[in-house]
């Protein structure tokens, strides 16, 4: 009697560990569908400012956010945060909302404290006006020369403005979304924000920020999805370990 209802259990075990299987194959199928092609970067905040921004008095509808058209300063504008995990940026952006090119040339700077990362360390990395940077979504990309691993830490991203740029920068109220999985990924606390008129003209590390977390787009960076083979690997994982979990029990 033992025996049975032994072979019993382990036949139950072995149906359940098939079923388990081909649903994580399954799920996995589905993440290769849906997934960006390979090759494909995704902005560290996930938001597309022409259509998730909301002007006042308009409340945001579901998936938006309250925000508005910053008026222009001959200043540093962007945003800061707090990052959670490491990460790898492969590229940087700036905020593109007809999609139709850039006015000019916007120099883009990333400091960790006092240390400026990005391009030169007194002049930071320029996107080119017009057409030249590539479109990834509402947002005009170059490439960095080298990927640009960051640590957890607090990080200042922000970029040249002037008070005659037609550009349109999108200011985002973050109040309370700070930590908002479907914004930041979780990979980030998004902190204070600063815009042009808060500090000096040229280029320069802010020092001057807004009293409310905020975004100013403006400046983004990126970083690259999940190749395929990564995918793999922790598919098959996690089956490998569905199974040696059954087999022990």
């Amino acid at each position: 009697m033992t025996q049975a209802r032994g072979t019993e259990g382990n036949g139950q075990a072995e149906v359940s560990g098939r079923i388990i299987a081909r649903t994580a194959l399954a799920l996995l199928a589905t993440i290769f569908v849906a997934r960006p092609s390979n090759g494909d970067s995704i902005p560290i905040i996930n938001i597309n400012p022409a259509t998730q921004v909301q002007q006042p008095p308009l409340p945001p509808g579901p998936g938006q956010y309250e925000g508005f058209n910053e008026a222009h300063g001959d200043g540093m504008v962007g945003w800061c945060f707090s990052l959670l995990q490491p990460i790898t940026v492969s590229q940087v952006g700036w905020y593109d909302d007809g999609q139709d090119g850039l006015s000019r040339d916007f120099q883009v700077g990333l400091w960790s404290g006092a240390t400026q990362l990005l391009g030169s360390p007194t002049a930071g990395i320029v996107i080119p006006g017009g057409t030249q940077a590539t479109l990834n979504g509402v947002w005009r990309v170059i490439s960095l020369p080298a990927p640009l691993d960051l640590l957890p830490g607090d990080y200042v991203l922000g970029g040249l403005d002037s008070a005659t740029t037609p550009d349109v920068i999108k200011f985002v109220v973050t109040v309370g979304h700070e930590n908002d999985p479907s914004l930041t990924g979780s990979r980030l606390t998004i902190g204070a924000y600063f815009e042009g008129v808060f500090g000096g003209p040229g280029f320069h590390r802010p020092t001057v920020f807004g009293l409310n977390s905020g975004l100013e787009l403006g400046p983004m960076l990126f970083i690259n999805v999940p190749e395929p083979s990564t995918l793999v690997l922790l598919g098959l994982g996690f089956v490998g370990l569905i199974g040696s979990r059954l087999r022990l029990s």
